[in-house]
């Protein structure tokens, strides 16, 4: 018998929390360490603190010390590193969930037509015309009514 590997799942919730609290301890650590470094108001501090996470640089604040030039080196490579995994998980939950309602889409249509060419009461095959008629779908996957007037 061969040893199962074991099977470690993290969900999305979690996954979510762990970049926005990785985030904000970043920007926390940002803020009290440009006060005290640089002196900066709360406000410089976490200004300076996102323009940098977000890779904007202004230049309007600069770094002075070179200690707090060494950190802003290490502090911008951790914090696009956490941005790219932050934004990575939000992108797979959108094109995820896109997925699965295209899914849900597909499987309608297939469905549908399934039960047009096994019209198992009347016995016959389906003609080209109402197999076209039955599969019109507007843009939001959902059947149209059918024009009764043809």
């Amino acid at each position: 018998m061969k040893p199962q590997k074991p099977h470690f799942h993290v969900s999305f919730r979690a996954k979510v929390f762990l970049a926005v609290f990785t985030v904000v301890m970043l920007i926390i650590v940002g803020t009290v360490v440009y006060k005290v470094l640089e002196g900066w108001g709360f406000v410089d501090s976490a200004y300076f603190t996102m323009i940098t996470l977000t890779t904007i640089g202004y230049g309007d604040l600069v770094p002075t010390t070179g200690v707090s030039k060494m950190f802003t080196a290490f502090f911008a490579f951790a914090g696009v590193a956490v941005f790219l995994f932050a934004l990575s998980i939000l992108a797979d939950y959108y094109f995820g969930q896109r997925a699965q309602s295209l899914e849900k889409q597909v499987k309608r249509v297939s469905d549908k037509a399934i039960s047009l060419l096994v019209k198992e009461e009347e016995k016959r095959p389906v003609t080209r015309r109402e197999f076209v008629k039955s599969m019109r779908i507007d843009r939001h996957g959902k059947w149209q009514k059918h024009d009764k007037r043809r």
